[in-house]
């Protein structure tokens, strides 16, 4: 009798595994937040243990936040691009756009508790253990890096 994970096609214990999925969505709040339960449902399903699957969610949250924000001056109907990346030690997301660019991935520092504005950088760094950042042809390319503890 097979078991609910191998129903959904859970590969099994013993065998490399390597996942690579992809979400295309446009940039509103509600495609925003089906994309983000989407990442929460892909750590679910891909075993990622809950500790961590709420920092890359975090993560993720906070990037769409700052493409729909700042990269498309809250223009909806902008495309947006997840890739997902999971192998057995290590996750990694590319999020495409082709909203204005970075000029540099801002640092690490929380701002004066006083500032309304630029705690998501620092929460991204502090939820991921790699972060990345090029434009190619016009596309933004923001890499997110998670090592995972082993099973």
């Amino acid at each position: 009798m097979s078991t609910e994970k191998e129903a959904i096609g859970a590969v099994p214990d013993g065998v490399a595994a390597s996942v690579r999925l992809q979400l295309e969505f446009t940039c509103e709040l509600g495609s925003i937040h089906y994309a983000i339960v989407a990442v929460r449902a892909w750590c679910d399903l891909t075993e990622i243990a809950s500790g961590v699957a709420w920092k890359i969610e975090l993560a993720v949250a906070e990037v769409l936040s700052n493409i729909a924000v700042h990269g498309y001056r809250q223009q909806p109907g902008q495309p947006i691009t997840i890739v997902w990346h999971k192998e057995r030690d290590r996750l990694r997301i590319e999020i495409r756009d082709r909203g204005e660019p970075m000029a540099l991935p801002p640092g690490a520092d929380f701002p004066d508790s006083a500032e309304e504005r630029g705690r998501g950088w620092p929460i991204i760094r502090a939820c991921m253990d790699r972060i990345g950042y090029r434009v190619e042809d016009g596309i933004n390319v923001l890499t997110l890096e998670r090592d995972l503890p082993a099973a």
